[in-house]
């Protein structure tokens, strides 16, 4: 086995790994509706996307979380600079709470970039990831409304943390556009970067 075959290994072992125990941790903690989160399910389905060389698999996955990640990692930096969040996403991660959390939701700072140098070495099969990363969002956004509340909020299914003032009667309709034109436009970068290689 040649190093590109061990880090792609590592890779879909290490988005395993951090994926389960996420869903294990939030269920232990937290409650049984934290276990619904996107970023929990793409990182089980990238694990298993590069655990099999099935690149359709990891790049649905990139479809859906790399805009996550990105704002994320954005208003991590700036709670790290000026002390507070600017889109009031990731102060949980700097209150009190028990250290293997943050160990785990420390993967939206390296999940991206990793999975985007690893998906070079798995050679494409097909162009329609984006249909599978649609159907999947449809699938968990009815989940998350049927099984989650409007307090927890989970996948933003409700409404945002950043007070945009969208009527309610309009959001789910909005969210949907919203995550489709998200998917659209990652899955165009990704096969722009890719090409690159």
């Amino acid at each position: 086995m040649n190093i590109k075959e061990r880090f792609i290994d590592f890779t879909g072992g290490l988005f395993f790994i951090f994926g389960l125990t996420a869903i294990i941790n939030s269920f232990l903690f937290y409650g049984i509706q934290h276990v619904l989160w996107f970023c929990y399910a793409g990182l089980i389905l990238m694990g298993i996307g590069f655990l099999k060389r099935n690149h359709l698999l990891v790049e649905s996955q990139l479809n859906i979380l790399s805009v996550p990640l990105i704002v994320w990692t954005i208003d991590f930096f700036y709670f790290l600079i000026f002390n507070h969040s600017l889109l009031n996403i990731v102060d949980y991660f700097f209150e009190p709470g028990p250290l293997l959390s943050k160990v785990i939701t420390s993967q939206h700072l390296f999940t991206l970039p990793l999975a985007v140098y690893a998906i070079r070495f798995i050679p494409p099969k097909s162009e329609n990831s984006w249909k599978f990363s649609f159907i999947q969002v449809s699938i968990i956004f009815l989940i998350s409304r049927v099984l989650t509340d409007y307090e927890q909020n989970i996948n933003w299914v409700y409404h945002t943390s950043l007070n945009l003032g969208i009527p309610s009667n309009y959001y789910a309709g909005l969210w949907f556009v919203m995550v489709f034109i998200m998917i659209l436009v990652t899955n165009l970068a990704l096969r722009k970067i890719q090409s690159i290689n």
